[in-house]
């Protein structure tokens, strides 16, 4: 705290006498606010997406007590034993509900408003939370005024990574957000509800570093990257995100720790290095015709 010039505060009791109050009140065993149910401040939370590098990874959520699991993830999650504390949901289309089949009153359910209504229906018995997507499509005639809205990006995982830190989390374990197809192709680590209504679009193949792997993507995961990296940016003294699972995510953040790295190593030896920024650098190369790794 900074301290006022010629302004001078005195506590309303000697320094020593509040000293010992610390000390004393250790024998009445209260619990200490950081232990009470809603207090997350330093604590982990896992987001688990369904990339279809989750099943090898499904062990470890074992170890999580905060799960917040994304829109279509839901019901094979439960299918693998593993209840979420959270269900985020923001897909417009009624297709979700193939998806949340599995629903139970033990989960807490974080529904976009902009959610078919078939959805609050499905789960209008379960414990549902409703948030607005923030966006410059609609404005205060829609949501209302001084309604909260969740910024984020293009996907439900940056607007659930938004909603966890806004609930106090700083440390984010993703697991299944890979922003990526899988090697060979697949999608999800579960099959379509209805294949001829889903499908990937715009896929191409992406390269970061010349001698890098090459990883196949669709459109939306190029949208979602990037929506990561902005939110990275923004909020780098806020979260402390790591990535579960051998993915294009995974790589992208290890490459900008690499050179978050270096800028550090070169500006405590020259100043700063202009241009070089942690998370800043795009692919090298957009691939049609490259094998993948």
């Amino acid at each position: 705290m900074q301290k006022i010039e010629k302004v001078v505060i005195n506590t309303a009791l000697p320094e020593e006498k509040i000293k010992q109050n610390i000390l004393d009140a250790r024998k009445y065993c209260v619990t200490p606010i950081s232990e009470l149910p809603d207090w997350r401040e330093g604590r982990t939370a896992a987001i688990i997406g369904g990339g279809p590098s989750l099943p090898e990874k499904l062990h470890k959520l074992k170890d999580y007590k905060y799960i917040m699991v994304l829109g279509s993830a839901h019901d094979y999650l439960i299918e693998n034993g593993i209840t979420p504390t959270w269900c985020a949901v923001c897909d417009p289309d009624p297709i979700t509900i193939n998806y949340l089949q599995k629903s139970n009153g033990k989960i807490q359910y974080l529904i976009a408003s902009q959610c078919a209504p078939e959805v609050f229906e499905h789960l209008k018995d379960k414990n549902v939370t409703m948030w607005h997507l923030m966006g410059e499509k609609f404005d205060h005639t829609v949501y209302g005024e001084g309604e909260l809205c969740i910024s984020g990006g293009c996907t439900i995982l940056t607007r659930a990574m938004v909603i966890a830190m806004g609930m106090g989390f700083y440390n984010l374990h993703l697991f299944g957000c890979d922003t990526c197809l899988g090697l060979t192709g697949q999608h999800h680590a579960y099959e379509w509800s209805d294949s001829s209504k889903e499908q990937t679009y715009d896929e191409t193949k992406v390269q970061f570093e010349r001698d890098g792997p090459i990883f196949k993507v669709a459109g939306y995961h190029l949208g979602q990257l990037f929506d990561i990296k902005a939110l990275c940016g923004r909020y780098a003294n806020r979260m402390q995100i790591t990535v579960h699972g051998g993915s294009l995510l995974h790589y992208f953040m290890e490459l900008a720790q690499k050179r978050l790295n270096l800028k550090k190593e070169w500006d405590s030896k020259h100043g700063d290095l202009t241009g070089l920024n942690g998370a800043g650098f795009e692919p090298v190369s957009s691939i049609q015709d490259s094998p993948q790794p």
